[in-house]
């Protein structure tokens, strides 16, 4: 019994480390502690790696995308980088994204903002993750993930409110997390992915399937794609559905070429309808 608490004690001051670096990685930062449960593993599937997952990404790396209503109005952009750091427990990984609004789309502002993510080399699956949205009054959302023992403290505040659960299940993601798995999981056709996908003290089902195979251009040339289409839905802590009408409903593309990087992602989100198109992409020592 003691060296089963002393193993949890450790886990909680590994847990709260990874916040407090992510938290400095970003400027500020504080935390919230656990109040509810959310539904079981049972809903969710595993979630295969490519055989060549190790070698995805690069070191430095970052993909810089247009954001634009239904294609047309530019709103703002998005870029997603990639690297790596050296903790006391070991090599981290690194998964950033910052959404740069053009428009005060205050919807859109809620959602944009710097989030950080830190994931683990072998599984890909985060550990801690930090976001600082970019309105006025910031709304600030942080999880720690303790993937081996199936839990999730996440917390969600701004000035005027604080939510806090602690969230069940296995195979958990953040909404960053969610986007760099995508280039490694593997997704046979016919087949069907669901995870749990955790933004703030809210949880979400993501329903992930195969839609086909298209060609996209970029720079003049034409990336072979894997469509892959999106769900996420809102859930209660039974598991069930909040609302039979989606909250996300997306499909990305993912070039099928070296570093699989997303090449656009559409679709409609709980505020409209979006297109992220890349616009660049740069590697180290390469430049797409």
């Amino acid at each position: 019994m003691r060296n089963r608490d002393a193993a949890n004690r450790r886990r909680r001051r590994v847990l709260s480390g990874h916040l407090l670096l992510l938290a400095s990685m970003l400027g500020a930062g504080c935390a919230g502690g656990p109040d509810a449960e959310a539904p079981s593993s049972r809903l969710v599937t595993d979630m295969p790696l490519r055989e060549d997952a190790g070698t995805v990404f690069v070191p430095g790396e970052s993909s810089v995308y247009g954001v634009s209503w239904a294609g047309v109005l530019p709103v703002g952009r998005v870029e997603y980088t990639y690297d790596e750091i050296e903790t006391e427990e070991g090599k981290l990984l690194v998964f950033g994204g910052l959404t740069e609004p053009l428009l005060r789309v205050k919807a859109f502002l809620r959602s944009a903002g710097n989030i950080r993510t830190l994931a683990d080399p072998k599984t890909f699956l985060p550990v801690a993750t930090f976001w600082v949205t970019a309105d006025d009054a910031p709304h600030t959302r942080t999880t720690w993930f303790d993937q081996d023992a199936g839990v999730a403290f996440a917390g969600k505040w701004t000035k005027k409110f604080v939510q806090a659960a602690e969230i069940r299940g296995k195979h958990m993601l953040d909404p960053i997390g969610a986007i760099f798995y995508g280039r490694v999981v593997r997704i046979e056709p016919d087949s069907e992915i669901r995870v749990l996908m955790i933004e703030g003290a809210t949880v979400h089902l993501m329903t992930v399937r195969h839609a086909g195979a298209e060609h996209l251009m970029f720079k003049g040339e034409r990336i072979p794609c894997t469509k892959v289409s999106l769900r996420t839905d809102r859930i209660r802590e039974d598991g069930t559905l909040v609302d039979e009408k989606p909250w996300n409903d997306l499909v990305a593309w993912v070039g099928e070429i070296p570093g699989r990087p997303i090449m656009r992602i559409a679709g409609s989100l709980r505020f409209g309808t979006v297109v992220l198109k890349l616009a660049s992409r740069t590697v180290p020592e390469t430049r797409e």
